[in-house]
């Protein structure tokens, strides 16, 4: 007579949220190549879903939008595939300083915006402040050079009566105003 015993281990892994909606969007090609961020289309919907429960909540939420400073002349300098290597950096370490709840993705060329749901005006100023500082002292090693970029970094939260032009449009001139600041003078950044 034989007598055997067989035991067979399984490993699961729960996938944090943050990770499925990763898988999600990465599947129904939502996902900016570079970055692996969601891109403009589904940030510009995000951004009017959040604006749609404004009124009939009264969850406050903000926006930051983040330029990457005097990429031109970055580009002038190191080329297409260093800037690649840093935008995919920048879009790496603003996705570990934000909340899983928060929503970031690529805005387009050279700016990322982030929604961030139940933060008000006093919350999304340090984060803006965060965003900054981290992204600063973040950068990639290009031929033996160590390269760092600043951003330019401007935050607004929502009141009411916006739409998704007036916050972009705030946001926008507010980093107008800081590209223009920081061209005067010979050290980038700004909040």
């Amino acid at each position: 007579m034989i007598v055997g015993a067989v035991e067979i281990f399984e490993e699961r892994r729960v996938i944090p949220q943050s990770e499925r909606r990763q898988n999600t969007l990465a599947k129904h090609c939502c996902l900016d190549e570079v970055t692996e961020l969601p891109k403009r289309e589904l940030m510009l919907s995000y951004l009017r879903g959040q604006l749609d429960l404004y009124p009939a909540h009264g969850l406050p939420f903000s926006a930051v939008l983040i330029q990457l400073d005097r990429m031109q002349l970055f580009q002038a300098a190191h080329r297409h595939e260093a800037v690649r290597s840093i935008t995919q950096v920048v879009a790496h370490t603003m996705r570990e300083v934000l909340r899983s709840t928060d929503f970031l993705g690529r805005w387009e060329g050279d700016r990322f915006l982030a929604i961030l749901p139940c933060c008000s005006e006093t919350c999304v100023e340090k984060v803006a402040h965060r965003l900054k500082a981290t992204v600063s002292g973040s950068g990639i090693y290009w031929w033996g050079d160590r390269l760092s970029i600043e951003v330019l970094v401007a935050s607004t939260s929502v009141i009411a009566g916006d739409t998704v032009e007036s916050v972009i449009e705030r946001m926008t001139a507010r980093l107008k105003q800081l590209a223009n600041e920081t061209a005067a003078s010979p050290i980038g950044g700004g909040v």
